[in-house]
């Protein structure tokens, strides 16, 4: 069977779920945007920037499992690099695809645009090669195993890869062999391996008191939400996530406690800590922003299981999958006899006081409807978010190792795409805002119902909050927020928007927005300058104490 290499590409994305493709048209793209124009296996999203396309490519990812860019040579890609960072840093999918100079024109070394001038053409693969775990060259004899095997690491390891079509080779032909088409399946544990860890595991439960539990955001990943929640049922014991996998367990579950966040943790997470002597820790990172590198119970010990190996204090079980792991742990017998308290969702009831930043997410919490996706700007929004409990919320995206301010901007781009059952909830700082708005451009343009709330608080509060104050380069200008909707498209009904101050206004707000579906909701809420949410306060003072920032 004949296909054209772009052809193939696009059914090839779709068998991976994407369904979409974001991006910025240029010159060397334009052969093979014409087939996507065309094809019924992907759609077109067209954004402002690259880097807005990268970030929406994330948060599309996170929904669906895989995203995917389509930016051109140099000028589009080096856009765009910066998500794609990001994406590597915290494991999300995504397909980057680059439109480069014809073959031919590569190969005489001519000095193309948007190159540098001098002949070299793979200076740009060899960048995105820092933040990629695979790249290729398409070429018209070897396209099919090529896109084959990108596509199949970009899946298997959950990071991004880079593929770089010369713009004279979009549309030609390719027979396609479909038995040689790759198989889906992440392989088989070793065994031996295997074992023993789980052996090693119950000689640690042969001495331990009292067990908890620990998720994070591989487990997300990798698709193991509904095998953490079995293993849960069944083993009965304490569990908690780390901020960059909140979430991963559901938040009215009876055995979730809250968010471990090392030394400030909250009360009751410290509580169970301090009874525990054994962590199983599914996924987890240990960072700055996530644990400041400290932990609740310095004499706990932590068995930590990766996506394809596992870790006890120095020794490494490699080629053990995540998935065999936890069904082999979950034969094991555990106990504990601490006792986690039951949820209960408080009513929140408004006042006529100013909104603060700790009534705002008590407003949230007790006001997102059922099955709602919320996304957390990295600031004030994501930090005074992660201890809160979304009991609504059947997903939570934020970005807490890279901390890109503007990507939660993107990100409910992607995460509207990528599920129009479900709507996002967006709630970004003004500072960061700033940096990606023209993004809600888009997101009118293709009639999504996000919800955009925006934390008016006079500038980087996340900044001042760890040093400089009254600094002037903490502070931004500022915008008619509410009104820039109005301006960024010609359909003065494409959006619905409000300012508030109050809590009975924020209240209405919210519940004109919950009855109104068919249209952008835009929110801008006047907070105050320096009120922050606790545990942003606590990091910050712990980055000006310390040694490593």
């Amino acid at each position: 069977m004949k296909i054209s290499i772009s052809d193939y590409l696009l059914s090839q994305l779709k068998r991976y779920g994407i369904t979409e493709l974001f991006g910025v048209p240029g010159d060397y793209t334009l052969s093979f945007l014409d087939v996507v124009e065309a094809s019924e296996d992907v759609k077109w999203i067209g954004c402002c920037n690259e880097l807005d396309a990268a970030y929406a490519a994330d948060g599309y990812a996170r929904i669906k499992g895989m995203g995917a860019i389509s930016v051109t040579y140099g000028v589009g890609e080096l856009s765009a690099i910066n998500g794609i960072a990001g994406a590597y840093a915290e494991r999300v999918p995504v397909v980057a695809i680059s439109g480069a100079p014809a073959a031919q024109a590569v190969k005489d070394k001519l000095a193309m645009h948007h190159s540098l001038g001098h002949g070299v053409f793979n200076n740009f693969r060899q960048m995105y090669a820092a933040v990629t775990c695979a790249q290729t060259a398409l070429n018209y004899c070897d396209a099919q195993r090529q896109i084959d095997q990108i596509l199949l690491t970009c899946y298997k390891e959950k990071r991004p890869v880079y593929i770089e079509m010369p713009s004279d080779i979009a549309k030609l032909e390719i027979e396609i062999d479909h038995h040689a088409i790759p198989d889906m399946a992440y392989g088989e544990s070793n065994d031996e391996s295997l074992q023993q860890f789980i052996l090693d595991v119950q000689k640690l439960l042969d001495t331990s008191k009292a067990q908890m539990v620990i998720a994070d955001f591989e487990v997300e990943r990798f698709g193991f939400k509904h095998k953490i929640s079995h293993f849960l049922d069944k083993v009965k014991l304490p569990a908690m996530t780390m901020n960059m996998g909140k979430g991963v367990i559901d938040e009215t579950s009876e055995y979730f406690v809250g968010i471990y966040l090392g030394k400030i943790s909250e009360q009751a997470v410290v509580d169970v800590a301090m009874h525990s002597d054994l962590a199983l820790v599914f996924g987890g990172l240990f960072a700055d922003t996530t644990t400041e590198f400290t932990h609740v119970n310095n004499a706990m010990r932590f068995v930590e299981v990766h996506p394809y190996y596992c870790r006890i204090g120095e020794t490494i079980y490699s080629n053990i999958f995540m998935g065999d792991v936890i069904e082999a742990l979950s034969d094991l017998q555990y106990h504990t006899d601490s006792v986690v308290a039951s949820y209960t969702p408080d009513t929140f009831e408004p006042t006529d006081e100013d909104i603060t930043q700790k009534r705002l997410y008590e407003a949230l919490a007790s006001t997102l409807p059922e099955g709602s996706i919320f996304i957390g700007e990295t600031g004030t929004a994501f930090y005074g978010s992660v201890p809160m409990r979304l009991h609504g919320v059947c997903r939570y995206i934020g970005q807490a190792l890279w901390a890109s301010i503007g990507y939660a901007m993107g990100a409910a781009l992607g995460s509207s795409i990528a599920d129009t059952d479900n709507r996002s909830y967006l709630l970004i700082g003004d500072g960061s805002f700033q940096l990606t708005a023209q993004t809600i451009s888009t997101i009118m343009r293709n009639n999504l119902n996000t919800v955009v709330m925006l934390i008016n608080n006079n500038g980087y509060t996340i900044e001042k909050a760890i040093h400089g104050r009254t600094k002037h380069y903490n502070d931004i200008n500022m915008w008619k927020y509410s009104e820039l909707p109005k301006v960024l498209n010609m359909d003065d009904n494409a959006s619905l928007c409000f300012k508030v101050k109050s809590e009975r206004e924020l209240i209405n707000a919210l519940n004109q927005a919950a009855a109104t579906t068919d249209k952008m909701i835009f929110i801008e809420m006047l907070l105050a300058e320096f009120d922050m949410p606790w545990v942003l306060e606590h990091l910050a003072d712990s980055m000006k104490s310390s040694d490593k920032f």
